[in-house]
């Protein structure tokens, strides 16, 4: 009777065994027929990252239009100067850029988010903050003592494929 039950366990283990693989076959039998389905959207999803994080290091537009909207957006000054760069890198291509600016701690922390989070392939390189002492500027004076105004200035480097 022990024999037989052991041999039963085993059996039903064998069982989930197979029907696990059988699962595992049907589903790459599956992905085989809609390989080429797959192929063309895969391929789509490749240029459109290829084309929103390339930057034209002759003239970076898209890019420098970022800034301005989001200096607009967030209330910010921002100033950006290309930095030639004496570094090589094999397989990607980058541009370093020099922002500087002026605006709430607040604001400059949503734009280093966005940055962060946009199209592009960045690395900050640098980031200096300093706190702008607000001084008298007569009414409105109670508004601006809550406000948490900085100043920055940042080096980032933004890598770029090179397109075809």
């Amino acid at each position: 009777m022990r024999g037989i039950m052991s041999k039963s366990a085993e059996l039903e283990e064998i069982r989930h065994k197979l029907s696990s693989i059988d699962l595992l076959i049907e589903s790459f039998a599956q992905f085989d027929n809609g390989y080429n389905y797959y192929e063309e959207y895969l391929e789509k999803m490749k240029d459109i990252l290829t084309s929103e994080s390339s930057i034209d290091p002759e003239i970076p537009i898209n890019f420098i239009s970022f800034f301005k909207q989001q200096a607009d957006d967030l209330e910010l000054v921002l100033g950006i100067v290309p930095i030639a760069t004496k570094e090589i890198d094999d397989f990607w291509k980058f541009l370093d850029f020099r922002i500087e600016g002026m605006g709430e701690y607040k604001n400059f922390k949503q734009f280093l988010e966005k940055l962060e989070f946009g199209h592009w392939f960045a690395e900050v390189k640098s980031l200096n903050i300093r706190k702008e002492e607000v001084l008298k500027y007569g009414e409105g004076e109670e508004d601006l003592k809550d406000m948490n105004i900085i100043e920055f200035d940042l080096i980032i480097r933004i890598y770029a494929q090179e397109k075809d």
